[in-house]
């Protein structure tokens, strides 16, 4: 395996027009990095997007552009005219208990199985598919990202505990929950909201007491997207081989930033996916299987690996 470091050309920063085309649209860039490997049929590489002057400090000739880190079966092309290319192999020697400092751009997501609305239709697609069993109805796999969902799921917890579920159905969006739970539950939900964040230590009992409800509840689904978020890294240790390190007050050494929407090209737009989510997870871990963390360093972690996330960045402590 090998380790790159990759940067545009400084000419190709003069031009503007064609370095905002390039840097701010996921799919175009993939496939520019994708032409660093011209003898790979798939993709066979992570990559990490930074920004050059937190990586290589303050210097004249580095300003705010972006620089990639790649992780790759081959190494990649160095006479690209568009990218400056620097690469080292890539053999970390790994052992169980070692310590190391991490960061992750991850799209946290769970998915569910859930039944076919139409089986005779899917049935009879299936049918004309090159596949082992064209009889066989399985389920569609739907992906939901894991803060959204968890802010849902509480929402309508919300609804239940405060009887007001007669005006919820599964599907609503999570404004419509919110709506329907600031205009129905009153005192009693403004009690409970209050008794959360002070509770999990986001505001003093003093202080929760001047903010509205809406504020109150704004707060209590922050809460939920940080223990979302948490189980979620967690259980891609659980499968990778890690475990995330705790203080000597036996609080996690893990901090997540940068939630943000990643807007996709109109290619994928007609298929409803207009874009995906992407987290900075980073803190210390543990690793408890070396073999499995290995794997989690080359093949990533994850989905929306094609678009930066995935791709582990590890020091040892």
């Amino acid at each position: 395996m090998y380790f790159s470091r990759v940067r545009f050309q400084p000419e190709i920063h003069t031009r503007t027009q064609l370095i905002k085309i390039i840097t701010h649209k996921p799919y175009e860039l993939h496939r520019l990095l994708w032409d660093l490997f011209p003898a790979d049929n798939s993709r066979q590489f992570l990559y990490r997007e930074e920004v050059a002057r937190e990586q290589l400090g303050i210097r004249s000739e580095v300003k705010g552009e972006s620089i990639y880190y790649i992780i790759s079966r081959n190494p990649p092309n160095q006479d690209n005219p568009l990218f400056k290319v620097d690469i080292k192999e890539y053999k970390p020697q790994l052992e169980m208990g070692n310590l190391l400092t991490f960061k992750l751009r991850a799209n946290p997501v769970i998915t569910h199985s859930l039944d076919r609305e139409n089986p005779e239709q899917y049935l009879k697609a299936r049918n004309q598919r090159n596949v082992e069993d064209p009889s066989k109805l399985t389920k569609r796999r739907v992906r939901h990202n894991v803060v959204v969902h968890a802010q849902r799921l509480f929402l309508i917890e919300l609804c239940t505990q405060f009887k007001i579920m007669n005006d919820v159905h599964p599907r609503m969006k999570k404004s419509e929950l919110k709506r329907i739970l600031l205009n129905n539950g009153g005192e009693a939900l403004d009690e409970y909201l209050a008794s959360i964040i002070t509770f999990n230590g986001i505001d003093s009992d003093l202080k929760s007491q001047f903010l509205s409800i809406n504020n109150k509840l704004d707060r209590a689904l922050i809460l939920q997207s940080d223990q979302a978020l948490e189980k979620w890294i967690e259980t891609q240790g659980q499968r990778y081989g890690f475990k995330i390190c705790v203080d000597r007050f036996n609080e996690k050494k893990l901090h997540y930033s940068g939630h943000r929407w990643n807007n996709l090209s109109e290619k994928y737009r007609g298929r409803g996916r207009a874009g995906f989510d992407s987290v900075d997870f980073s803190g210390e871990l543990e690793i408890i299987d070396p073999d499995l963390f290995t794997n989690a360093l080359f093949a990533g972690i994850g989905p929306a690996k094609a678009f930066g996330c995935g791709m582990l960045m590890i020091r040892r402590v």
